[in-house]
């Protein structure tokens, strides 16, 4: 029984409207594979067969689409951001697809500290993918869907006043 660990996987995003022969991929990867080593084991040890690893930013257009019905915001562009034990997760959506996404650890903050930490890292993430050119220069804001801790969507809510460039809707 062999164990084989994919560590990294390219998708399509499709052809580039305009231009002959170019196309857009989105480049996936694990970044820390040690992480995978006491389970790849426990699954060779009891013969069991594994199918494959999956990334949870795969599930970011899945779950962008809830999010945005439950919250009633339909934009073809949203920003899925959330905080966990791992650190600060974004994750662009466009179109129901994954376009781009990234982890920011983080550290120990209170709710006030950490949602100016989450506005100024998403202001930093559009920054990023406007001079990227993969968002467009003109447009309604895009929706940043802040998926607050437990207890702390009033703090966010008094943080993250929205502007010409991100709406921020946030949820518990």
């Amino acid at each position: 029984f062999a164990i084989t660990c994919w560590v990294g996987a390219a998708f399509s995003l499709g052809a580039v409207a305009g231009e002959r022969r170019n196309e857009r991929v989105l480049l996936a990867s694990f970044t820390n594979t040690q992480q995978f080593s006491p389970w790849l084991d426990a699954l060779s040890e009891a013969g069991a067969r594994l199918a494959g690893v999956y990334s949870a930013p795969f599930l970011a257009p899945a779950l962008a689409a809830k999010l945005s019905a439950k919250l009633g915001t339909h934009s073809n562009r949203i920003f899925l951001v959330s905080l966990n034990s791992s650190g600060l997760r974004q994750s662009y959506v466009e179109d129901g697809q994954l376009r781009f996404s990234r982890l920011e650890r983080t550290v120990e903050m209170g709710p006030e500290a950490l949602s100016a930490f989450v506005r100024s890292e998403t202001l930093r993430l559009y920054q990023y993918l406007g001079s990227l050119r993969v968002l467009p220069r003109e447009g309604p804001p895009i929706t940043a869907i802040i998926i607050t801790p437990p207890g702390q969507q009033p703090a966010f809510e008094n943080a993250l006043s929205s502007d010409g460039r991100l709406t921020f809707r946030t949820i518990d």
